[in-house]
């Protein structure tokens, strides 16, 4: 006679049960350690160990090229952090002995014609995509109008209104053309790019920020060019971006959950969602600096007896929003109503593009960020109007 309970002695156990206490201590093992490496790793290493992290092979290579003026296409500059090489000539892209992307050679002397310098970044010169006569200040010439164009990459317009004030004011241009993106203000409170892009490898450059102090602009400088290599040795750079980079954060959330798969992910789905966030409740606190900084760029241009144009140029989901991003609120159209309403000259691009009637995919490039020839025509016929009236 069998023992009452013999039955469930004899029956197997199922595997998952078999493994569950395993599964189990294996998670929080792995969450104890996650925590070790967020929460106690960063009082004990220092932080220049996870910059060297932070930062692909890629852009420290980069980084050593260009303080050893082998880049291709950028040379360090003492005043603005970069610009353009000069006698530059891959595919498309070309770069006149001045530095300028133009059609024509570039003359201090004011000639018959109306001059106009261009600046801002690659919306402006055009990058890589386009000749440099498909330009959108190629596009402005004729009889009576000729143009220079100055833009850099991932310029701002602190960086913009410094070189024009230190360098290209010595040109005599009639009109100062300023391309601003869609988030005209982003950069202005950046000092290292890699805070803002790191996935920005060819370019992990410092640079020039201004701070709003009442109603006056300070400027924070650019480290000397030995930062570059001293930001790996040295605790006070990288102490000196702590408290002057807004986008220092950024690098700070990456010591402590960048480095494992949880957190990792978990920082991920946090960025997408404050990302969306954003684009219901627009962060508007470099405005007042960006409003500075136009009207010091509209005053250094008076004072040379020019005038200012800024072109507001959009992106192509800012251009043609979806059904979903149409229901968000319109920050873009905001901005351009609130600096035109500031008294300044701002031309709207997405206007222009829109009335032009042609689909998303003739004026943008696949990136959705940069125009094509059609797209800088486009923007150019508006522009030249807007100069006309001026």
């Amino acid at each position: 006679m069998q023992e009452a309970g013999s039955d469930n002695e004899n029956t197997p156990v199922r595997p998952s049960r078999r493994f569950a206490p395993l599964v189990f201590y294996t998670l929080a093992l792995l969450l104890l350690a996650e925590l070790v490496v967020a929460l106690v790793l960063p009082s004990m290493v220092p932080e220049q160990v996870y910059l060297d992290l932070y930062l692909s092979k890629e852009a420290r290579e980069n980084t050593r090229r260009f303080v050893n003026d082998s880049a291709p296409f950028l040379i360090y500059d003492e005043i603005a952090g970069w610009r353009n090489r000069p006698d530059v000539a891959h595919q498309k892209w070309v770069i006149d002995g001045r530095g300028s992307r133009s059609t024509h050679a570039v003359s201090t002397d004011r000639a018959r014609r109306t001059q106009v310098i261009f600046l801002g970044n690659s919306l402006v010169n055009g990058s890589s995509g386009v000749s440099n006569d498909e330009t959108i200040s190629a596009y402005i010439e004729d009889e009576t109008t000729a143009s220079s164009n100055f833009a850099a990459m991932l310029y701002s317009l602190d960086q913009s209104y410094l070189a024009y004030k230190h360098r290209l004011g010595e040109y005599k241009a009639d009109v100062v053309v300023v391309g601003l993106g869609a988030t005209p203000g982003a950069g202005l409170m950046n000092r290292y790019i890699p805070f803002r892009f790191r996935q920005e490898h060819n370019m992990p450059f410092f640079k020039p920020r201004f701070e709003l102090t009442g109603n006056t602009l300070n400027l924070i400088p650019l480290p000397p060019k030995q930062a570059y290599e001293e930001i790996f040795s040295v605790p006070a750079i990288l102490s000196n971006l702590a408290s002057s980079d807004a986008h220092y954060n950024e690098f700070k959330a990456y010591t402590r959950f960048g480095l494992t798969p949880i957190f990792a992910s978990i920082r991920y789905i946090y960025n997408k969602a404050q990302r969306l966030v954003s684009l219901i409740n627009h962060d508007d606190r470099d405005a007042p600096l960006l409003k500075a900084l136009m009207s010091a760029m509209v005053m250094e241009a008076e004072s040379r007896g020019a005038i200012v144009i800024f072109m507001m140029l959009p992106d192509q989901t800012t251009t043609a929003p979806g059904r979903l991003r149409g229901l968000l609120p319109d920050h873009y159209g905001s901005m351009v109503k609130e600096l035109s309403g500031a008294g300044f000259n701002v031309l709207d691009a997405r206007e222009t593009l829109r009335r032009s009637g042609m689909p998303m995919r003739k004026l943008f490039y696949y990136d959705g960020i940069h125009y094509t020839a059609v797209g800088n025509r486009e923007i150019a016929t508006g522009l030249k109007t807007m100069i006309g009236k001026r």
